[in-house]
């Protein structure tokens, strides 16, 4: 401590005493060497705490240090032993920062374990104490257990109760409402709120949760469970994967649970955004993120208002972009949804993990992303016609660079011209060309798309349908220019607006027969993939795939029961909350008609006048979260979740059609 006692690699074993805050450590220094390791374990023994030193320039030895780390961590004799990692060498540049490192060596895998990763610089000294306060409050009082609970109660002090002791718990450093403190342990407890700077309770939890020999998990006041079992989707194998994915990340998206994210700003400047909501206002905020099993806090991150015509909700969508060189769970742009016009909560969550069953992509990109945005008319719709090879022509239209290439021109709209060039080119070709002429150009077609892919992507907007997508809207979709493949991968997004919900004909698009679904004989690429019957054959196989693996009741149900069971309390209590707008859900009909606000997604080819008008009521009714998914929702803009999957399959298999009324008043 304020002394380097060493600068060289630990050759057998250093045993130092350590005075610190009223804690005599006796630490062990143990050579890392491999032949060395099979020694580590005749150290195991009474062992408090671990702690890990990550030297965080040293990428190439991760791997192996993941390994011996989680080799070592399922001893026995260290169950009871917490984490502290130090990702040392911050001070170099290149290093990797402390969320890369904890992904890398898989902490968030470490089930029921405290563990910690603590930037630092043994050269400057940054991190060092840090890590340590963390190691002191781990260990303090052997006999105790550390409670961690998540509890809003900034007015208040919070407590956990044991044997009817009161044992106040203190707000952390990570997170102003995540309160830790030291209790005995293996005994029944619960927690409670407390008048502040006293031992008077104001709130207790209604019900005693079991004792623990180990520290608890970061639980949340209030709610009687931390992670329930869940039932997914399983990949569907007969489905090409062609592109490498992001891998899960427990962190961000722990399975089971629900995690707490915390904003944290100026409250005039937040107040100011939710009174100008029309407005592209960014607020300068911290925002903390919480799951059972960690907690990470970010500061100077932009919060701002976030979708279209969402913005008239009194319930609010939010954009979270954090600081470069700083991440969640691999990610530094978040969407926090609004719920308004779902009263399931779960059609966002359902479509999107179908997606990922059937091995399609997310928007996440290092080359060029082009981003569809609808289009008001013809002329200014993102429906990948030509329109020449001038880029002037696609100015004004409804496409948008979402992410321009790490290396190459920035705002180049040369890559999409050209792709649209050759889709005109090949109807053209089409026209004339013979069939056995036609079915050889699949081989041109793969350089220049994942045609598996978008055909994935189409299905599911025939089977959810999406009608505020690619062909019924030209709308919420991705062209990912990928610079290892040098060709385009469609990536479908935004799924509010899927099975049976919005201002559209519902026999529209629950109709059976894709043929008659909205756009799929007018779009200009899926028309010049479905006149090639080997890609209209692989439609239609993928499409029963997915039916069969996904879509079917025997498989879609279970999930959809999962997820209520996960939620349900969580969506009574959100109902409950006071909304950031007072007033009405307000969605006028040129919201609805006309792009939202100042975008550019046009009229969905199933629109309804009517069904609009009972849309606008339908978000200021109050439906049930039971009737949202079970059914009967009394309202003809939406229907509930199950009847939706059971009339669309049914419709399929009878193959129904419809037309669209040229006046599309139902």
């Amino acid at each position: 401590m304020n002394q380097v006692v060493t600068t060289t690699p630990t050759i057998g074993s250093n045993v130092e005493e350590v005075q610190y805050k009223n804690l005599k450590f006796v630490m062990w220094d143990i050579g890392g060497q491999e032949s060395l390791r099979s020694t580590w374990k005749t150290y195991y023994i009474d062992t408090k705490a671990v702690i890990m030193v990550i030297d965080s320039t040293d990428i190439n030895r991760l791997n192996l240090a993941q390994q011996e780390l989680h080799q070592m961590m399922e001893s026995e004799q260290l169950q009871n032993a917490s984490l502290l990692v130090f990702a040392n060498k911050q001070d170099v540049k290149g290093s990797l920062g402390a969320a890369k490192i904890s992904e890398a060596l898989g902490l968030s895998k470490l089930k029921d374990r405290q563990w910690h990763i603590q930037a630092c610089s043994a050269l400057t000294g940054e991190g060092l104490y840090e890590g340590l306060d963390w190691v002191v409050l781990q260990i303090a009082g052997s006999a105790d257990i550390l409670y961690s609970v998540v509890n809003n109660a900034p007015d208040s002090d919070t407590a956990v109760v044991v044997n009817g002791n009161i044992y106040p718990l203190e707000r952390t450093a990570t997170s102003s409402i995540l309160f830790q403190g030291k209790a005995p342990s293996d005994t029944p407890y619960h927690y409670a709120t407390l008048a502040k700077g006293t031992r008077t309770i104001q709130t207790s939890e209604e019900f005693t949760r079991s004792g623990s020999k180990n520290d608890t998990l970061n639980e949340f006041f209030g709610r009687n469970w931390n992670k329930k079992p869940m039932v997914s989707f399983q990949p569907i194998a007969s489905i090409t994967k062609n592109f490498n994915r992001q891998p899960d990340n427990e962190l961000l998206h722990p399975t089971g649970e629900i995690a707490t994210i915390h904003v944290v700003a100026n409250q005039a400047e937040i107040d100011n955004m939710h009174k100008n909501f029309l407005e592209d206002i960014t607020v300068m905020a911290n925002v903390t993120h919480i799951s059972t099993t960690s907690a990470q806090s970010f500061s100077d991150v932009k919060f701002e208002i976030g979708g279209r015509s969402s913005r008239r909700f009194t319930k609010l969508a939010y954009n979270i972009k954090l600081p470069k060189k700083t991440e969640l769970g691999g990610y530094r742009k978040l969407k926090l949804r609004t719920t308004v016009s779902d009263p399931s909560y779960m059609r966002e969550y359902l479509a999107t993990e179908m997606i990922y069953a059937a091995n399609q992509p997310y928007p996440k990109s290092n080359g060029v992303l082009y981003e569809g945005e609808g289009g008001k008319d013809d002329e200014t719709r993102a429906d990948l016609s030509y329109k020449g090879d001038d880029a002037t022509a696609y100015a004004d239209t409804a496409y948008a660079i979402s992410e321009d290439p790490a290396v190459g021109a920035k705002n180049d709209l040369s890559d999409l011209i050209s792709f649209t060039k050759f889709i005109n080119d090949q109807l053209e070709f089409q026209k004339t060309a013979s069939s056995a002429d036609i079915a050889r150009t699949t081989s041109l077609w793969e350089k220049q798309l994942d045609v598996e892919g978008f055909l994935v992507g189409m299905a599911f907007e025939f089977l959810q349908g999406s009608w505020d997508a690619y062909l019924q809207n030209t709308n919420n979709y991705f062209l990912y220019k990928s610079p290892t493949q040098n060709r385009f991968i469609f990536i479908s997004w935004d799924f509010d607006y899927v099975m049976g919900s919005g201002p559209v004909n519902m026999k529209a698009i629950s109709v059976g027969d894709y043929n008659y679904y909205g756009g799929v004989k007018l779009r200009p690429l899926m028309v010049a993939l479905m006149n090639i019957p080997s890609y209209r054959s692989l439609f239609e196989k993928n499409l029963d795939s997915i039916i069969t693996n996904l879509y079917h009741p025997s498989k879609s149900f279970p999930v959809i029961d999962s997820v209520t069971n996960l939620i349900q309390e969580d969506v009574t209590w959100d109902k409950s909350l006071p909304r950031v707008r007072k007033g009405l859900e307000f969605l006028s009909l040129d919201t609805i008609l006309n792009a939202g606000i100042g975008g550019n997604a046009g009229t969905p080819l199933c629109i309804s006048y009517l069904n609009a008008v009972q849309f606008i009521v339908r978000v200021n009714a109050n439906v049930s979260h039971k009737k949202a998914i079970e059914g009967k929702t009394g309202h003809s803009s939406l229907y509930a979740i199950k009847p939706w999957i059971k009339e669309k399959l049914e419709n399929i298999e009878k193959k129904t059609t419809y037309k669209q009324p040229l006046i599309p008043l139902f």
